[in-house]
């Protein structure tokens, strides 16, 4: 016979101070009864009622913010106001709250923008059109929310094509407007039709505007008048001088991002002299992310620019052969950047570093990180030469030991020799090493490297050992791959840890082996298959891992997978 409890209770507040008999399990629920004012009650419903009531007593305030939170979190939060609104009366009274409906996507359709527009009455708008999820063409968007222009704070904009893309903005100037992104395709810049763009009717923009980002269009900059701004993107944006760029960093001494991107300065001249320009103070700048600039441009860009409390420098860009690219980048006219590159580096924990075939080079110190190109051949240096020459830099000006950082070391289509390694072997400590698959024909594969590290320098005591500290190796597999990755694998491990006259070698063991398998085309690397795990492949390299972890695609692995 099922256990019953007597739980006297006249009112929604005993029921709170009462001791429920917690749920077991929904066999058990279903035969506990309670005897609640003279019927038989589950305890699934005293368990229901009490969670109703606990609800009913969030205050007002807190509820509206974990909704507002939630919706926040939604792609479609309309859609997620009118759900919620759904589930009593008091969430309903919450959801109609004006300002949860200031923010809407044209992903949600004509029908939900209109309920938005008229539920957040004179509420701030935050407006975004994205043309691959849109469910309503831009034109339809614009049309919604034009006679709403007082209330834009936030207006996002991203199309395929430039026709119609500034309508709303073109002859009017919102009063509140904080942040304006705008972005056509990449194709609808090579049609040349993207430049000058006019905005705001050839007024000023509004004062109160903040953050700018600005994608293969190209406004009058000069025009805008831009001030006061908080972040800057200009991406395949060309136009400006160098003159109306600094003018506008003057401006924004709030300025916090700056994010240049394949964008083009006309330099300054007077009688055919270029114009010195004195640094803008900038003491909120925290971020500057600088890529596809001509190595020139970038110098005059960081020249232009003192920030004492930088966190944040990545720079990508094309070098002339024979240049050295991170002494030149901070010379005499950017030395005032050294204390915060100081800093910046000072505080990295690792390193990571990545050679192509290509003769590119990344490497990131921390915050710090530069990607260098260096076009066409022929090459006068190797990257492994531009990354000597930088990584000597570095430690030349940098008050810190950087050699005792962990290195993350990437390899695409590189012709490791052993001249190469014994540098990295004295100089960096590398704990792991990443092989991407082969792309060239002509370079060696992924088992040369592993050859190369699985053969001391000597068999002196403690034998000499290239890359001692290595503990990771990540390969990517191809299906050429499938018989001589084990094998490799088995004697990198065996050689690097059996005895040479007496004495172990002064190396660390491997810790993990991660491997992946290439799923895309990239250059001359293609396999429509990706390599399958359970044809023993993997099983094989357990056995030849002599106990190092395991990781396909990311996840630990045994032969109990």
């Amino acid at each position: 016979m099922p256990k019953l409890l007597k739980v006297k209770a006249n009112s929604g507040a005993d029921i709170q101070n009462q001791a429920i008999p917690p749920i077991m399990s929904s066999t058990s629920a279903k035969a506990e009864q309670i005897d609640f004012h003279g019927g038989w009650t589950s305890t699934l419903e005293i368990e229901s009622a009490k969670s109703k009531l606990i609800l009913q007593l969030i205050p007002y305030e807190i509820l509206l913010q974990v909704i507002e939170t939630y919706i926040g979190e939604s792609p479609k939060p309309i859609q997620a106001l009118l759900t919620l609104a759904q589930v009593c009366q008091r969430w309903c009274k919450v959801t109609d709250e004006p300002t949860l409906w200031q923010k809407f996507d044209a992903c949600e359709g004509s029908d939900l923008v209109r309920v938005a527009l008229e539920k957040a009455q004179e509420n701030p708008l935050c407006l975004i059109f994205k043309e691959n999820t849109a469910d309503l063409p831009l034109e339809e968007f614009f049309e919604l929310i034009r006679g709403h222009a007082h209330q834009w704070t936030s207006l996002v904009v991203e199309a395929s094509q430039l026709e119609g893309l500034c309508t709303p903005i073109e002859d009017s100037v919102p009063p509140r407007l904080r942040k304006l992104h705008l972005s056509v395709s990449e194709y609808e810049s090579l049609l040349g039709t993207t430049t000058d763009m006019p905005l705001f009717g050839g007024h000023s923009a509004p004062p109160s505007l903040q953050d700018v980002s600005f994608t293969t269009i190209s406004p009058n900059l000069s025009q805008l008048c831009l001030t006061g701004l908080t972040s800057l993107e200009l991406n395949d944006v060309d136009g400006p001088t160098e003159a109306e760029f600094i003018q506008i960093l003057r401006s924004s001494p709030a300025l916090q991002d700056l994010r240049l991107i394949c964008s083009w300065f006309q330099p300054s001249r007077v009688d055919g002299q270029n114009i010195q320009i004195q640094p803008a103070q900038l003491p909120s700048l925290i971020n500057i992310y600088l890529r596809g600039i001509p190595f020139d441009a970038v110098r005059f860009i960081l020249s232009c620019i003192d920030s004492p409390e930088l966190r944040t420098l990545k720079i990508g860009c094309d070098m002339q052969t024979g240049r050295v690219p991170i002494a030149e980048l901070f010379g005499e006219d950017v030395s005032h950047l050294l204390r915060p590159l100081r800093s910046i580096v000072s505080a990295s924990k690792d390193i990571k570093v990545t050679f192509r075939f290509d003769c590119s080079l990344r490497m990131f110190f921390g915050g710090f990180g530069m990607s260098l190109g260096y076009g066409a051949g022929p090459y006068l240096k190797t990257n492994f030469d531009y990354f000597q020459e930088s990584f000597g830099w570095l430690e030349s000006c940098i008050d810190k030991n950087i050699r005792d950082l962990p290195v993350h070391m990437q390899l695409q289509d590189i012709d490791l020799t052993s001249q190469v390694l014994q540098w990295f072997t004295s100089r960096i400590k590398v704990t792991k090493l990443t092989l991407l698959a082969t792309t060239v024909s002509g370079y060696p594969p992924a088992a040369v490297v592993l050859h190369l590290l699985s053969r001391a320098y000597d068999t002196s005591s403690p034998a000499t050992w290239p890359l001692p500290h290595l503990e990771i190796v990540s390969l990517e597999v191809l299906w050429a791959d499938l018989k001589s990755v084990p094998q490799c694998i088995q004697d990198l491990v065996e050689h690097r840890s059996k005895r040479h006259q007496g004495a172990l070698p002064a190396v660390a063991p491997l810790r993990e082996i991660r491997l992946s398998a290439v799923h895309h085309n990239r250059g001359h690397c293609f396999q429509e298959e990706p390599v399958p795990q359970d044809n023993g492949f993997l099983r094989n390299v357990e056995i030849a891992a002599g106990g190092s972890e395991i990781y396909w695609e990311g996840k630990k692995w045994t032969s109990s997978c």
